[in-house]
């Protein structure tokens, strides 16, 4: 048995945030090949089950940077944030006047009115279906487990001062993604979540092959026996990857199947 695991945003999403029809139809060919396919991301569940049905995915699929992994209509694990923690970081935030979304296990929280929601790169998308976002007086009141906190930032300058004010936070791992910054259980990577899947799938990761585009890519390209970055890619992701091919836009996934993995 051979998984293919693929990052979604910059990897299996083009620029316009669509599956390209040459990564269908290369999806396909794997699937003929033997290969069994799913994804790893660090998007929540809301945000991911458009394109897991798409795909027609029944592998676990790897969630807010492994934070949860969502197995057949349940959560085979979950890493919440230390309630400590959460409150910690969304009060700095809010004091430094940064914008930002929570996640618990089943909605994204957000005190922002104009029903939009920050996609994984830091970037406000429209909510078609509301219900995936819930408005709140004061994030620091929510109740219930928290998995994820996304803080985009306004600057280069900006990413290095959140980094070194929440480094010191205890139970924490910070993955910068694109223009936001995630934050995570110290033990949510997508490198362990892809591990938990193969030991679940008794594989080891000579079997897994992995795509993807970011730093919070690089745990499972440490982890995985081939990995193949983007040509979108941020540079030093490249350090780690078994190949290099074409962008998200430029049929990258298809090009590689063809070249590398058929």
């Amino acid at each position: 048995m051979k998984v293919c695991v693929f990052d979604l945003d910059g990897t299996l999403l083009s620029s316009d945030k669509e599956i390209l029809k040459s990564s269908l139809e290369a999806i396909d060919l794997l699937r003929k090949h033997d290969y069994h396919i799913t994804i790893a991301t660090g998007r929540s569940y809301q945000m991911v089950k458009k394109y897991s049905k798409q795909l027609g995915i029944s592998l676990p699929i790897v969630l807010c940077n492994g934070g949860m992994i969502y197995d057949n209509k349940t959560f085979s694990r979950l890493l919440p944030l230390p309630d400590k923690a959460v409150k910690e970081i969304i009060c700095y935030a809010k004091a430094t006047n940064h914008f930002l979304h929570v996640y618990d296990k089943d909605h994204i929280y957000s005190e922002i009115k104009d029903h939009k929601i920050m996609d994984v790169e830091g970037e406000l998308i429209s909510v078609g279906d509301e219900s995936k976002l819930k408005i709140v007086d004061r994030l620091e009141d929510l109740k219930d487990k928290i998995y994820k906190i996304l803080i985009p930032f306004k600057s280069q300058s900006d990413k290095e001062d959140l980094i070194k004010r929440y480094r010191s936070v205890e139970g924490i791992a910070l993955f910068p993604s694109g223009g936001a910054l995630e934050v995570v259980h110290k033990d949510a990577s997508k490198g362990n979540g892809v591990k938990f899947l193969c030991e679940s799938l008794n594989i080891g990761p000579e079997n897994l092959i992995v795509f993807g585009d970011q730093d919070n890519d690089i745990s499972m390209f440490e982890y995985a026996h081939t990995s193949i970055a983007m040509g979108n890619c941020i540079n030093h992701l490249k350090d780690y990857a078994t190949y290099v091919t074409s962008t998200n836009d430029d049929h990258g996934i298809s090009k590689a199947v063809h070249k590398w993995l058929l």
